[in-house]
């Protein structure tokens, strides 16, 4: 978030390092679904989880949202899903996403909000893979590959949610 112009000592303040996707859809869901971390794992082995930061758990959806539980226990045990229509997100979770978002989970750090006719992809990094390091080569082969994995997640995740649709 920018500082204030007209005062020098508002400083900047960044409040999310990431990558922010937001792409519409062909049709108009009518629904609000929300895959996010279970907070309840913010805390793993009573130690500060890296892979939840950047994102505030108690960000405002609306309070009609009812948790969907399915039958993939680890799915349940990492990720906390907010909905107004079961149905949907039963169609859209199928069990071959949540095995994904269960194998990913401590790999990337993403949150998911399916609102009407859009998707928002949100996901945390913690180091900046886009801004070179001049003190090393230009060109990185660990920030590269990771970039690209990053990117083949988002392009994969996003192709299989709206086959899903």
């Amino acid at each position: 978030v920018p500082g204030d112009a007209d005062n020098p000592s508002d400083a900047s303040v960044t409040k999310f390092k990431g990558v922010f996707t937001k792409m519409k859809l062909d049709k108009n869901t009518d629904s609000i679904i929300s895959i996010r971390r279970n907070p309840l794992n913010v805390l793993i082995g009573g130690k500060y989880n890296k892979y939840t930061e950047g994102f505030d758990f108690n960000s405002q959806l609306p309070n009609s949202l009812e948790e969907f539980n399915s039958t993939n226990k680890d799915f349940n045990k990492y990720f906390k899903v907010l909905s107004n229509n079961e149905t949907l997100t039963g169609e859209i979770l199928s069990s071959e996403l949540m095995d994904t978002f269960v194998r990913m989970f401590k790999q990337i750090n993403f949150e998911i909000n399916i609102i009407n006719e859009y998707v928002y992809l949100r996901i945390a990094v913690n180091k900046n893979l886009f801004e070179p390091d001049f003190n090393k080569s230009i060109i990185q082969k660990d920030k590269l590959q990771e970039l690209c994995d990053l990117l083949n997640f988002i392009i994969t995740l996003l192709i299989d949610l709206v086959n899903s649709l």
